[in-house]
């Protein structure tokens, strides 16, 4: 037996028998863990002979075990029982972080090996106790952040409150806070990093009323969301809690059903074995530094300190939900966006003779809720769309009159579950009824190329020869305005304010965005990674964002021409087709790698809609219809179209 050192290991790493830490651990089908060697001993018994079956039951709760074959040996039936791979990797971890020493890092510099008592944040060095004390000493560095040695470097800490009003750089006093940054600063600050701000102003002149304002509500709203949301990520490591209540209540009838469930849930949890147990401490450090910050703002909110320190706080917590919001997303990221569920099966109880298992165990797309923050469609509890099986519809585009066979560019669906297509080659805008009827058609002088809604009936579509042509689609196909611009124009979208052209002018790609009386009144060069020939764009629901595609890049660009980001996959392989639903998941075709992925609008991959597995050969644009739940998709230089319906 242990003795009385062991109950420093972690309560959930030790065996019920032997009480050391786990040596193999295997799981019972009431999910109780041990050592192989322990549950082997007991299930044993001393003196007793194997066959009895009444030695054969959990020594924690005393549900019975399965009841192995004649053939086996004790051994072989432990080796056989699931081994539970999370607790090994737990466990690997926890020896790992045991065995890592840290040493003082100027001390390093000389060749000596000191263990550290202390991490300085402002100077990012690990310090011994000597060099600690010296440390503390200094004029300059005796007001640094402390952590101690087991704080990961990248945890995220409350400041305390007397830094909270001292600049880190210069250790000055703030006197100036500028508007513009939305940044505090010291004397120097002023005349250094923000010399060219037109909105720099003392605080005191800018503090008066901040404990009642909006910013302080809105702040101790974004506090509150984000404990929530942290907490929520814990909760998806409580899967196994889930499936026991449920087992609870049938464990006398599937005993051996259990064991299977268990080993699908393994395989789920396996690929994120060996991070979870350190998100898990990282979501706890996170909702205790939100507390702290929550208290910090109440606690100035009843003080009776000056409006100036109320305004330094409520800043430099803003600030602070900014980096909390970065370490949310790293540890969403790490639990990949999923939230895992048991699903209880409906059929259990008629046809238990028949399954294989308790449920199924699914990943579900979720966002988190509760934060006041710009991402605006990146919304909780939204299912990711997915293909519906056996609902894929084919059909042709190519008309009677069609001198050429079809080569469909683009085409968009309307609102009422019409869509237009662009045949590049019969030099023709064709509509469709939702029963894949043309029931009218418009001849083009020019090849048309891609087309976007301008309102409920009206399209606009980009040509050769430097032309955008307006067109009303509300009964027949009729042109009713043609723009001449002043260059080839490719991809064109539009929001409720904009219209917004994708151009090639005197050598150099551009994006102009023209108001709703077709007057250009901004022109933004596009990045160099979408420089190519066919390009496409969409926009986002709020239109703020331009999604642009080229080469094998997604960017997206604000509409004051500022580049937000780029998205690159080794699911997308020459980026065409582009598309944004009505919860601002980006839709884009991949004509090489014969995919449709889908994207949220930060550049993170939610998973592959379709591919070649759907039939795909090489997709060129994609249209959605929210309303009705379809997706279609145009094929390179081909006359069929498909059309699938998302659940």
């Amino acid at each position: 037996m242990a003795e009385a050192q062991v109950e420093n290991e972690p309560r959930n790493l030790r065996c019920p028998i032997c009480l050391e830490t786990l040596d193999s651990p295997k799981a019972l089908t009431c999910l109780h863990t041990f050592c192989e060697k322990c549950i082997c001993k007991h299930v044993r018994g001393e003196g007793v002979e194997w066959t009895q079956a009444d030695q054969r039951k959990c020594p924690m709760c005393r549900t019975p075990v399965p009841a192995p074959t004649a053939q086996q040996t004790p051994e072989d039936w432990a080796a056989k029982l699931p081994t539970i791979s999370i607790i090994q990797a737990s466990m690997e971890m926890d020896q790992t972080s045991k065995d890592t020493v840290v040493n003082c890092q100027p001390c390093l510099t000389d060749g000596k090996r000191n263990m550290c008592v202390a991490f300085f944040v402002t100077c990012s060095e690990y310090l011994c106790q000597v060099c600690y004390d010296c440390h503390k000493k200094f004029k300059m560095s005796k007001d640094h952040t402390i952590t101690i040695p087991s704080t990961p470097d990248n945890s995220v800490l409350p400041e305390t409150k007397d830094e909270l009003f001292r600049c880190t750089k210069h250790m000055k006093k703030y006197t100036y806070v500028c508007l513009q940054d939305k940044d505090l600063c010291c004397s120097k600050c002023a005349v250094t990093d923000h010399k060219n701000c037109k909105d720099l102003f003392l605080i005191e002149n800018v503090a008066n009323g901040c404990k009642e304002n909006s910013e302080m509500k809105k702040v101790l709203g974004n506090l509150d969301g984000l404990r929530n949301m942290f907490i929520t990520l814990l909760e998806n490591s409580s899967i196994i809690l889930q499936i026991k209540e449920w087992t609870q209540a049938v464990k006398e009838l599937t005993d051996v059903l259990e064991i299977s469930t268990l080993e699908k849930l393994e395989q789920v949890y396996k690929e994120d074995a060996l991070t979870i147990s350190d998100q898990v401490a990282e979501c706890k450090s996170a909702i205790a530094a939100v507390e702290t910050s929550k208290n910090l703002l109440i606690e100035e909110t009843k003080s009776d300190s000056d409006d100036t320190k109320t305004f330094m706080v409520l800043t430099r917590v803003s600030q602070q939900v900014k980096r909390y919001i970065q370490k949310h997303d790293v540890a969403q990221n790490t639990f990949k966006n999923v939230q895992i569920l048991f699903e209880r099966d409906k059929n259990f109880e008629g046809m238990i003779q028949t399954l294989s298992s308790l449920g199924q165990i699914i990943r579900k797309s979720c966002q988190l809720q509760g934060l006041s923050s710009d991402r605006s469609y990146e919304k909780s509890k939204m299912l990711l769309p997915c293909v519906q099986p056996d609902s894929m519809i084919t059909f042709n585009a190519k008309l009677p009159d069609d001198e050429k066979c079809c080569n469909i560019y683009s085409g968009i669906f309307l609102p009422d579950d019409r869509f237009v297509v662009s045949d590049q080659r019969n030099r023709k805008l064709k509509l469709f009824d939702k029963c894949f009827h043309c029931v009218s058609y418009l001849r083009i002088t020019e090849e048309p190329r891609f087309v976007c809604n301008v309102d409920p009936g009206t399209v606009a579509v980009t040509s050769s020869g430097q032309r955008v042509h307006i067109v009303s689609v509300a009964n027949q196909i009729i042109k009713l305005n043609t723009l001449t611009v002043d260059g080839d124009c490719f991809g064109i979208a539009s929001s409720e304010q904009n219209i917004i052209i994708d151009k090639f002018v005197q050598g150099q790609y551009f994006l102009d965005i023209y108001d709703m009386s077709y007057q250009v009144i901004r022109r933004i060069q596009r990045p160099n990674k979408t420089n190519s020939y066919y390009n496409t764009l969409s926009v986002s629901p709020d239109g703020k964002d331009i999604y642009c595609t080229g080469g094998n890049t997604i960017c997206t660009i604000g509409i004051n021409g500022k580049l937000i980001n780029t998205f690159q996959s080794n699911d997308l392989t020459d980026a065409l087709g582009i598309t944004v639903d009505k919860n601002g998941i980006i839709y884009c075709c991949g004509c090489k790698s014969k995919t449709v992925i889908q994207v949220t609008a930060r550049g993170r991959q939610l998973g592959v809609l379709l591919s070649n597995d759907h039939g795909l050969k090489s997709p060129f644009g994609v249209s959605l219809n929210d309303k009705n739940n379809k997706i279609i998709i145009f094929e390179s230089q081909s006359e069929e179209m498909k059309v699938f319906r998302l659940i």
